[in-house]
């Protein structure tokens, strides 16, 4: 009779790999996802379809299909529940908790006898089977169940198809429906779908979540003319900020307690002022007018409502407040009112249960920012605490009848169970511009990611913007921006974490099994660190005496920690200084980014990187351009780096700043020939990429360079000699095919020096991966 029920036992099945496949890509926190079970693809499933037809009731779909919508209803509805108890079965509970699950079953049935409401039963239903259900999953499937039914009817009723009840207010405003029943049901609606795609993709980009959040408060005021949920959403968009700016777990502790405290002081006035309001009290009155009377509603219908243990029909009330049935909009009121004395008692053990658990945990995730926003919603709306809209609560099942923690979805301070390999990279400043030792550490993230790994990239911003005078609150902010939205030069997986830190110590970094310093300034400082923080590991990418003295540098080789080199000539030094022969890494060159693009290599134009630091020997490879070009009258230099085009430069000079590595490609491909006069250098990564993509590299013979070259595949000069430089470059722009000959031997060479898989191979190790 009802074609589109047949559908039904496959959407868990849909919903719990759409949800794998999400966390697969997101990874946030890989513990919160395990491999679906047919356990959670059912509970998905049920959870979805009962979020399905409880949003249709609230539709005028009602006045086309009439009976036939409760009927539906109905079958769906016993669906559900056949559903939840295959997966109460599944779960195989101990005797203990059959016995719990059968009281809380008994007292919400007596409360739905009793009062004719029935969501309190609902949700001890999806309470006692939710044992093990992590609340993103359930944000999935409430956005599968809701958002359908959302936009058919908004459409519906943008066409007319349907009613759109129009309510004017005696502030002049104009409430728009939307084809709901009330204005108040679109926004509940549209506040549920904004917290569920919150949480899914919580932590992944704060910015662009609390623009989300704005724009539907925005909405909900101008459409249904909604304060109060407007309100809310802008204070959500605030408490994911604080979330976001949070950093350390001694400031997520303080703020998830005040949080806590607040939702405890909420209930604590919830009932104060439903047993206590006076009208005649300054302070009751103003806040009862900008709560649009609420306190009063909830406080007439106290005064008027006899006692009861089990809960009370609204037939036993007369209407209040101009309202055709029973509405009291504080959920933790309208709790009390209807569903009794018991059925309330053990409704707030139960949540604060919930809300201890959070403060025992400490921790700001997903969980926490969807329960804490349920609580304030709950505080000026009667459907705050109802399954559909506050799924967060299921969690308790897990509080209940596992030994487990909650299994909530982590923002990245957690400590991660053993299964889960936690890698912390330090670097010392954000990575506004690109830099070959940032680029390293960024590949490695994403190749540890992708391996399964949780990765977290800590930049440290202690020191940042200093030399600018702005208020100590601003440069924070604005480098938490900057950490938020760099690298824009390079393709970072949106699954790792990035965390902008001031100072590098215990409070500000999460607990993890490995930590590792990129650079010589953050060495001693990670050395520093408790064992919390893992494992310690050293990556040394140069020889950093341009940052601190040469014995200053070598002491931090002595620190204890596990050192990985980059070069052959760095691994010499670092066995040397410490008697211990480190790791050795290989920067590896990325085949599927540096390859020979298909454009004319052009015989007399060479690429060149444009550096300001002295060790760099730009001014040296100036000289011998300057050279070239006397003999070569039609040279071009295909000049890329960070800075702006320096004046100077001659016409012949095309620059390309903050190039991509789709434009270094370009520049690679079309040149003949990569020229460097590098000084000192402890690898030379672009060296390396341009051999991939065909140059002919003719360079110093500073120690970086022999890691992927030789005088075999490679002209080499003296160092700090630009004529013998500019002599080299002469002889092979006047003999394209020697350059080409160069140029094989090179990419062959530099192709088995530099190669990703057994870079990645060793990295493996050195990470226990």
């Amino acid at each position: 009779m009802y074609p589109c029920l047949d559908i039904i036992p496959h959407m868990g099945h849909f919903l719990s790999l759409f949800a794998e496949k999400r966390a697969r890509s997101q990874a946030t926190a890989p513990c919160s996802f395990e491999s679906p079970s047919k356990e959670t693809m059912l509970y998905c499933t049920a959870f979805s379809v009962y979020t399905f037809v409880v949003t249709l009731g609230y539709t005028n779909f009602q006045t086309i299909f009439g009976p036939n919508l409760s009927i539906f209803t109905l079958v769906c509805q016993m669906w559900v529940l056949a559903c939840l108890a295959v997966k109460f079965f599944l779960d195989k509970n101990k005797s203990v908790n059959l016995v719990l699950s059968l009281i809380l079953i008994v007292v919400a049935f007596l409360s739905w006898h009793f009062s004719g409401e029935s969501w309190l039963l609902w949700l001890v239903f999806f309470v006692i089977c939710g044992n093990g259900i992590q609340c993103k999953k359930l944000a999935y499937a409430s956005i599968f169940g809701v958002v359908p039914v959302f936009l058919v009817t908004v459409i519906s009723a943008s066409l007319g198809f349907i009613h759109n009840e129009i309510i004017y207010g005696a502030n002049g405003i104009v409430r728009y429906s939307m084809g709901f029943l009330h204005p108040n049901s679109f926004s509940r609606f549209l506040f549920v779908i904004c917290v569920a795609f919150v949480v899914i993709r919580f932590g992944k980009n704060s910015l662009l979540d609390i623009a989300f959040m704005l724009i539907v408060a925005l909405f909900s005021f101008l459409i249904a003319g909604s304060r109060t949920t407007a309100l809310l959403l802008i204070v959500g968009a605030v408490l994911l900020f604080v979330f976001y700016c949070v950093k350390g777990e001694s400031s997520e502790r303080i703020i998830v307690k005040g949080l806590s405290v607040a939702v405890i002081l909420e209930i604590i006035a919830s009932f104060y002022f439903m047993v206590f309001f006076n009208e005649n009290n300054r302070i009751h009155f103003f806040l009862n007018m900008i709560l649009s009377d609420r306190l009063k509603l909830s406080h007439e219908y106290f005064k008027i409502r006899p006692f009861s243990f089990w809960g009370l029909d609204s037939s036993a009330y007369p209407m209040i407040g101009g309202y055709e049935s029973f509405t009291v909009d504080n959920a933790f009121c309208h709790l009390y009112l209807r569903q009794g004395l018991l059925p309330s008692i053990f409704f707030m053990i139960g949540f604060f249960l919930l809300l201890f658990k959070i403060m025992d945990e400490e921790r700001l995730n997903a969980f926490v920012f969807g329960f804490i926003m349920m609580a304030f919603y709950s505080f000026s709306e009667s459907v705050g605490l109802m399954v559909e809209c506050n799924y967060f609560l299921i969690t308790l099942g897990s509080v209940l009848f596992s030994r487990r923690k909650m299994q909530s979805d982590i923002k990245g301070k957690n400590a991660l169970p053993n299964t889960i390999n936690h890698i912390v990279f330090v670097l010392p400043h954000f990575a506004k511009m690109p830099a070959g030792g940032y680029k390293m550490v960024f590949l490695y993230a994403n190749h540890l990611a992708s391996r399964g790994c949780k990765i977290t990239i800590c930049f440290d911003c202690k020191n940042a913007l200093k030399k600018v005078w702005i208020p100590e609150l601003v440069r924070k902010f604005i480098c938490r921006f900057l950490v938020l939205y760099y690298p824009d030069w390079y393709d970072l997986r949106s699954d790792i974490n990035k965390s902008c830190i001031f100072g590098i110590k215990d409070e500000n970094l999460p607990d993890a099994n490995h930590v590792v310093a990129t650079a010589v300034e953050t060495a001693t400082p990670v050395a520093e660190l408790s064992s919390r923080k893992g494992l310690k590991h050293y990556l040394i990418q140069d020889y950093e005496t341009w940052v601190m003295s040469e014995d200053e540098v070598r002491r931090t080789y002595s620190l204890g920690m596990s050192n990985i080199v980059v070069s052959d000539w760095l691994a010499e030094l670092v066995q040397e200084a410490t008697g211990v022969k480190p790791t050795l890494i290989k920067n590896p060159v990325d085949e599927s980014i540096f390859y020979p693009d298909e454009v004319d290599r052009q015989n007399h134009e060479i690429a060149a990187l444009y550096h300001v630091q002295e060790r760099k020997g730009f001014s040296d490879l100036f000289q011998a351009l300057e050279s070239a070009k006397k003999d070569v009258p039609d040279l071009i230099v295909n000049v890329f780096g960070t800075p702006d085009r320096p004046e100077w430069f001659p016409s012949w000079f095309r620059y390309t700043q903050n190039a991509t590595p789709e434009q270094l490609r370009g520049i690679y491909s079309r040149s003949a020939i990569f020229a460097c006069a590098t000084r000192s250098e402890g690898f030379g990564l672009t060296l390396a990429e341009s051999m991939f993509c065909g140059c002919a590299l003719v360079s110093t013979s500073f120690k970086g360079v022999y890691e992927y070259a030789n005088t075999s595949c490679a002209l080499l000069s003296p160092v700090r000699c630009p004529a013998s430089l500019a002599d080299n470059l002469i002889m092979l722009l006047k003999d394209p095919e020697e350059a080409r000959r160069i140029a094989n031997l090179g990419k062959i060479h530099a192709r088995r020096e530099c190669s990703m898989a057994q870079a990645f191979k060793s990295l493996e190790e050195e990470f226990d991966v």
